[in-house]
């Protein structure tokens, strides 16, 4: 609810540029292609992302990043990657090659850390409803927010870090021309696109 808040939140600053909607946890899915609707965007923000709507368990970073990447087309003049998550808490293989190819093709990843550094437990639901603590040999089983792991994809492309406590750190993030350039502040001129690339599983699971 923190990430899908900060993303609304986002809308407005970003009308006139377009902007897909990537959900992630074992695999990652285009839950929106690129549009400069933030109507439809918002629509599908608040109605058709919950709970379990990303595939299977897990937070596979790499295939997430690779699935946004996707959704830009040739010639886009800007491209930003939105990551939020809470970095799981494995290191993904090949972080630095993924990396590598995503700044050769001039993208950068804001990434927003969503999640507790103390620990939090893993709420498990069951159609749609909170069912009980995940376990792993009768042991509950404890996250943390992985700031290291976040914080090294957004220097290995040029980007930022941000930690979000109360979904309105973001605001005007994507009006700072050290990150979108000069060109691209003004409403329908010079736009760029920025796939979100947004963890609903925001709890990692081993």
């Amino acid at each position: 609810e923190l990430a899908k808040g900060a993303l609304i939140r986002c809308l407005a600053e970003l009308e006139g540029n377009r902007l897909g909607i990537v959900t992630f946890a074992g695999k990652s899915f285009p839950k929106a292609e690129l549009t400069d609707d933030c109507y439809a965007l918002k629509f599908v923000l608040k109605n058709w992302i919950r709970i379990g709507s990303a595939p299977s368990e897990g937070s596979n970073i790499g295939a997430a990043l690779s699935e946004a990447v996707n959704l830009f087309e040739k010639g886009d003049k800007k491209k930003i990657i939105l990551f939020l998550s809470d970095g799981g808490h494995v290191r993904p293989e090949n972080l630095q090659g993924i990396l590598a190819d995503i700044k050769a093709n001039a993208i950068t990843i804001v990434s927003g850390g969503v999640g507790s550094l103390k620990g939090s437990r893993i709420p498990v639901y069951e159609d749609g409803k909170f069912k009980e603590w995940f376990k792993m040999e009768g042991e509950e089983v404890v996250t943390r927010l992985n700031e290291g792991i976040l914080g090294e994809i957004s220097r290995g492309t040029g980007g930022e870090y941000i930690r979000l406590s109360s979904g309105k750190e973001l605001r005007g993030v994507f009006r700072t021309p050290a990150l979108v350039g000069k060109k691209v502040l003004s409403r329908g001129r010079e736009i760029f696109q920025i796939p979100l690339a947004l963890s609903i599983v925001l709890l990692w699971v081993g």
